[in-house]
């Protein structure tokens, strides 16, 4: 097997088998904001394992910035899009791109790389078996059929003007202090992340509880981030983002690495879901400490 950069004009080549890997992956679209998007000042490397000159598996390292605890800078890499083509399964290509990845990520000065994994997925075992620091994430949903709740707010749709953006973008910064969390130096950068995304974004205020960011699926409305006004209020801004779903016929997905957020949601809203990990492996740093607090929400994810 080798490994080498996917080239330049093999880009159509890549979407495919990544559209054969994951149906409904996305299109041109996707790939662009995924790809080539340039952010903390550079775009993804992508890469691609082949045998006897045909891919059989491939990979991507996007490169962002984390603010520690102390509020300190870290550089990361986060594995993206990892693919096998089904009949290269079992030949260890999963185990390769975590060991290139962390490689890329030495060479680019990256302090850690990190990765999204699900507890169930196969992908955490290998992740989990290579060393990673293991950062707990709860994923949430409501399930079929579930109801409306009475109580829930109606959120009021805001224009995202410069000045707004700047305001939230300052707010919900200054929310993740003292946690683990993604750096957007600007409100530019953060608008990037969380506004101006494949899938429409809406922006959305409920009265006396702050501004919530959710991404607008056919099936089911994401919560990318809250900018709650005070702590608790987050809260009740998935209330009415919930209960907004469920009326318009749709279902509601939520992220967290607050397990007491997660637990808030279980309770009040009876929510599906499943156990998730953040793992985070060194690179160019040593791990940080484990069991700090981390602050990251479904848009922070790539």
């Amino acid at each position: 097997m080798k490994i080498e950069p996917a080239p330049p004009d093999g880009d159509r080549r890549y979407l495919d088998a990544l559209q054969s890997c994951f149906g409904g992956w996305g299109g041109e679209t996707e790939f662009d904001w995924y790809f080539r998007r340039p952010f903390a000042g550079a775009v993804a490397d992508r890469f691609v394992i082949s045998d006897e000159g045909e891919w059989i598996a491939g990979s991507a390292v996007t490169w962002r910035k984390l603010a520690d605890a102390q509020g300190g800078e870290r550089r990361v890499g986060i594995m993206t899009g990892s693919w096998t083509l089904p009949p290269a399964r079992g030949r260890g290509c999963f185990g390769t791109i975590i060991e290139h990845s962390r490689q890329l990520c030495v060479e680019r000065g990256a302090d850690w790389l990190l990765a999204f994994v699900t507890r169930d997925n196969p992908s955490r075992r290998q992740l989990e078996r290579a060393g990673s620091l293991m950062i707990p994430t709860d994923y949430l949903w409501s399930e079929e059929g579930a109801e409306a709740p009475e109580s829930a707010a109606d959120p009021l749709p805001l224009e995202p003007g410069p000045g707004l953006v700047e305001a939230l973008w300052r707010r919900h910064s200054a929310l993740g202090e003292g946690r683990m969390r993604f750096l957007y130096e600007d409100p530019a950068t953060w608008a990037g992340q969380l506004l101006d995304r494949p899938l429409p974004t809406d922006l959305l205020r409920v009265e006396g509880a702050g501004e919530i960011l959710v991404e607008r699926h056919p099936v089911f409305d994401r919560i990318l981030a809250t900018v709650p006004l005070a702590a608790g209020d987050g809260i009740e801004l998935a209330r009415a983002v919930w209960g907004r779903a469920l009326r318009e016929g749709r279902r509601f997905f939520a992220f967290t690495s607050r397990p007491g957020e997660a637990a808030a949601l279980r309770e009040s809203f009876g929510l599906g879901g499943t156990a998730g990990f953040i793992t985070l492996l060194p690179a160019a740093s040593p791990m940080p400490e484990a069991g700090l607090p981390w602050s990251v929400e479904s848009g922070d994810r790539v």
